[in-house]
């Protein structure tokens, strides 16, 4: 895990966040308590799509972030996405790593008092959507004369429920 953080010893915070499909009630818990017993930090956006995820792990200064999605792939269907600390998802050949790492079934977990820190930050769909809205090209005046509702990661989710928010 320490590969994907670029590092050998435990970092201070990974951002994770993802869709809502029924297999992230236990996916999203069995990432968070892994990272947080070898150490790291964790900021839980909770729900969110892939992108706001990459938008968290700049604006919360973390070493990286970990999506649990499986984008537009049936319900049924879930997966990881791994995050830099540069907001981009990690090269091909830094996630082969991790797998690489991964089935050696080596594992380093932090002492009682080293483990790490959850927190909650549930501001992360907002700060997307300020981004959104302050594009020097958008027209907010007119959308929100319209009063136009928008919807942000539909498509992520599965056409299922959404953060949906009017530009107003």
């Amino acid at each position: 895990m320490y590969r994907f953080l670029g590092s050998e010893m435990p970092v201070k915070k990974i951002v994770v966040g993802g869709d809502p499909r029924v297999s992230s009630r236990f996916i999203r818990p069995l990432v968070k308590s892994t990272l947080l017993a070898s150490g790291s930090d964790v900021a839980d956006i909770g729900i969110a799509p892939t992108p706001t995820v990459e938008i968290a792990v700049k604006k919360l200064q973390a070493a990286g972030g970990i999506a649990i999605t499986a984008s537009h792939n049936p319900m049924e269907w879930n997966g990881i996405k791994f995050i830099g600390a540069d907001g981009m998802f990690l090269p091909e050949r830094e996630v082969f790593a991790l797998y690489q790492e991964a089935e050696q079934r080596k594992r380093t977990y932090a002492s009682w008092e080293k483990l790490g820190k959850e927190e909650f930050y549930d501001e992360a769909v907002n700060d997307h959507l300020k981004l959104i809205y302050d594009l020097p090209y958008l027209k907010i005046d007119q959308i929100r004369q319209k009063k136009i509702q928008s919807g942000i990661g539909y498509r992520e989710w599965g056409g299922r429920s959404h953060h949906s928010a009017s530009a107003e």
